[in-house]
């Protein structure tokens, strides 16, 4: 169990409006995950609700969420984050080893193939 920092004072530098958080990883109960455990973080899971409020908390517009390493090259999990983000919410498609992304993840709202 970890007790993550969601909230709390204002900073003391606003970010400018329309600022984008980067890079973010999200999960969601009921997807699996790889099964050596890599990757997967301490409950409870940081889910879109948890980040909403960060957001909220730091004056963040929006996100580019990432494939977490515990998902492997199942993206599921990060399509239901971007759908429960909504509008805010891109991601960074991972590719697999040889640089193929599965094409049913093209085209989907959000989703990029990464570059390596």
């Amino acid at each position: 169990m970890i007790d993550r920092k969601i909230s709390g004072a204002a900073p003391l530098v606003r970010v400018p409006k329309g600022a984008i958080d980067s890079q973010m990883n999200m999960y969601l109960p009921g997807f699996a995950m790889r099964a050596d455990g890599v990757g997967a973080p301490a409950d409870p899971l940081p889910d879109p609700a948890m980040y909403r409020q960060v957001m909220g908390w730091l004056g963040i517009d929006r996100v580019v969420i990432t494939q977490g390493n515990a998902y492997g090259t199942d993206n599921a999990t990060l399509l239901a984050c971007i759908a429960q983000m909504g509008g805010c919410a891109r991601n960074h498609q991972p590719a697999d080893a040889l640089g193929i992304v599965r094409a049913d993840v093209l085209g989907q709202v959000g989703a990029r193939p990464a570059v390596a």
